[in-house]
């Protein structure tokens, strides 16, 4: 079960901080609880705050229209650091283990934490490691995940 609260905190907490910035809210869907419907959650994100915008686009579609991404733990994160975003995980799901705990400064646990790596980065204190980032990954300049699937399974190239 991820932290409800918490990630409520979180993407309010990141709407105050940057009062002048929109902030996209987009649940992923067939992962919100059935008792915590989408709509609830995003009333009590938004509730006080104008500058939270809830979305049901698809998230590769966001990619080129915001400059900071923040995600559970999903697929979408490796992707997205690959496209070249700056995207942090929003660490709030009860899992013994979760593999972006192991890259440094990538994943969050609290709102406060969130915000100040957030001002941290967009001010220019903290730069994003994008490239010890791909390093971890195994990705390697100009190469695609159609050609690291190939390798894996024994096949040329395209």
């Amino acid at each position: 079960a991820w932290n409800r609260p918490e990630m409520i905190r979180m993407v309010r907490a990141v709407a105050k901080a940057f009062p002048k910035r929109k902030v996209l809210l987009q649940l992923k869907g067939g992962f919100v609880n059935a008792a915590d419907t989408a709509d609830q959650i995003v009333k009590e994100c938004e509730y006080g705050l104008d500058n939270i915008e809830h979305t049901t686009e698809i998230v590769y579609t966001l990619l080129p229209r915001a400059k900071f991404h923040i995600s559970d733990v999903s697929t979408f994160v490796a992707e997205a650091i690959r496209s070249g975003a700056t995207t942090l995980v929003a660490d709030l799901l009860d899992q013994e283990f979760n593999c972006y705990r192991l890259f440094p400064g990538l994943a969050i646990k609290t709102a406060d934490d969130m915000v100040n790596e957030l001002k941290a980065l967009e001010c220019g204190e903290k730069t994003y490691p994008h490239q010890k980032y791909f390093e971890l990954f195994g990705y390697k300049q100009g190469e695609i995940g159609f050609d690291l699937l190939r390798e894996e399974i024994g096949i040329e190239p395209s």
